[in-house]
This record gives C-alpha cells, sequence and structure tokens, in this order.
C-alpha cells in the first residue's frame, strides 16, 4: 500500500503541476483577447474564471478600464 500511495501522490502533483500551468495558459489568453479589444462579458463567457477573476487580473495587468458606449468606465457605478 505505501508504494500505491506513493504513485498516487506523484501522480496528484502532476496533475497540480499541470493544473498550474493550465490555468496560467488561460489567463494569459484571456487578457491577450481583453488587449484586443474583446468585452470581458465575452472573455469570461469563453474562460474558466469569473468576472471577479477577470477584472482583478485585468487591474493586475495595468488594462485601462472597459469603456461604454456613453463613455463611462464600465467598472464604476453609475
Amino acid at each position: 500500500m505505501k508504494v500505491r500511495l506513493t504513485e498516487a501522490t506523484k501522480r496528484y502533483l502532476r496533475a497540480q503541476r499541470a493544473l498550474k500551468e493550465a490555468r496560467e495558459e488561460a489567463m494569459t489568453l484571456a487578457l491577450d483577447l481583453l488587449r484586443a479589444g474583446v468585452g470581458p462579458a465575452e472573455v469570461t463567457r469563453l474562460s474558466p474564471f469569473t468576472d471577479s477573476h477577470i477584472r482583478r487580473a485585468a487591474r493586475d495587468a495595468d488594462l485601462p478600464p472597459v469603456t461604454s458606449a456613453r463613455g463611462a468606465s464600465a467598472r464604476s457605478k453609475p
């Protein structure tokens, strides 16, 4: 049983690394789409992230706030 637990632990750690890499790749691509002008609602729909994750990542990446057609920031409340 010790061998099985050791093998299961190795598989678990590999899966954990793969998840981290996939998460980083998905966020990089999501930010690229925002930079290309795709709206945050569409990026959220296409990604595994919530809208708050997308907004936080955009802020952390120093992306400008998305503006609506009226020119007001989509992040601010009217």
